[in-house]
């Protein structure tokens, strides 16, 4: 049976997603706005499995995935700080 947590580790291992991020699935036919469903814990894992196998029709997984901006903001910081040689004392 497939999991919430498999999901989500391969969305880590192999996308490289290291931050927070949200999952809804929706069957492949269905509205965005009528039938996007949670993918969140186990059970939203099963009741996809089981929609997708019991009426035999493809599922679409959506993910949004947050950036941390302060992390980016500070490896550009860094970077900048190191080729103009201009560096403050503490960089933030």
């Amino acid at each position: 049976m497939w999991s919430y947590f498999e999901a989500l580790g391969i969305l880590k291992k192999d996308f490289k997603y290291d931050d927070q991020l949200y999952m809804w699935w929706k069957p492949k036919k269905g509205r965005m706005d009528r039938y996007l469903r949670p993918l969140y814990e186990d059970m939203h894992a099963w009741e996809l499995v089981e929609y997708a196998e019991n009426i035999k029709e493809e599922v679409e997984i959506y993910v949004n995935h947050l950036v941390r901006f302060d992390i980016h903001l500070m490896k550009l910081q860094i970077i900048m700080c190191n080729k103009s040689h201009n560096c403050p004392k503490r960089v933030f």
